[in-house]
């Protein structure tokens, strides 16, 4: 039993030496100092910049609207009066929409076809093109979202219509047309922001890095020192 405690003992003195001799080292070496202290700053720094807005605000998209009644206009206007999206270009053409796309003036098109509003006339399914920037997936979603929650919009106004042409009240109406409701609490990150997402996942991967790149600049330190002694 005492041979095992002097062991632990001898052990534990022998780490203690150790862990002060690196961090003498670590603390007298201006280059790991930099690298731990700096790059901790730096990469905080920068991946804070990049994604400070956290969400994407008026993404601008193209509409190319084909069929030119009052149920397009009204579609396009909802898309226009989205927070994230704005409605930058009314383009005439498929192609010319698509040359604003590929000169980066915009990164979505929504294509609204010739027969929208004859087909939504006849309770018809209409489809509804959209383009979007696959690249950002930032673009991507911003685009793809609100434009379903605008079709979405759009929808439950025309049921509501509908419903009050056959003799509902207002009331009751928007009861039929959107029966259920949803209400989204975003947990943990309530702006539901990229930056608050990632930013955690990013410091985690950047420590290891740090470490090694410290004992890296270390490693070659010492034969330096070798070589020169």
């Amino acid at each position: 039993m005492i041979m095992k405690t002097n062991r632990f003992r001898s052990k534990f003195r022998e780490f203690s030496s150790i862990l002060r001799n690196e961090y003498r080292h670590i603390f007298h070496d201006a280059g790991v100092i930099l690298i731990v202290i700096g790059a901790i700053f730096i990469y905080s720094t920068a991946y804070s910049l990049a994604y400070k807005n956290e969400v994407l605000r008026n993404v601008p998209v193209a509409v190319v609207d084909n069929s030119h009644t009052a149920q397009s206009r009204q579609l396009v206007r909802a898309l226009d009066a989205t927070p994230n999206l704005r409605v930058a270009y009314k383009s005439s053409s498929l192609e010319e929409a698509k040359r604003l796309f590929h000169e980066r003036k915009i990164n979505g098109i929504i294509v609204i076809p010739s027969d929208y509003e004859k087909k939504i006339m006849r309770n018809e399914r209409v489809n509804i093109s959209i383009y979007a920037d696959a690249s950002y997936f930032l673009m991507y979603r911003q685009v793809f979202f609100d434009v379903m929650g605008s079709v979405l919009y759009s929808n439950s106004q025309i049921e509501w219509v509908r419903f009050v042409a056959k003799g509902a009240q207002p009331g009751q109406a928007a009861a039929l047309s959107n029966p259920v409701q949803t209400t989204i609490e975003n947990m943990y990150n309530p702006y539901g922001g990229y930056a608050t997402f990632i930013m955690p996942a990013i410091l985690v991967v950047c420590e290891p890095l740090i470490a090694h790149s410290s004992l890296y600049w270390r490693k070659a330190r010492q034969k330096r020192s070798k070589v020169a002694a």
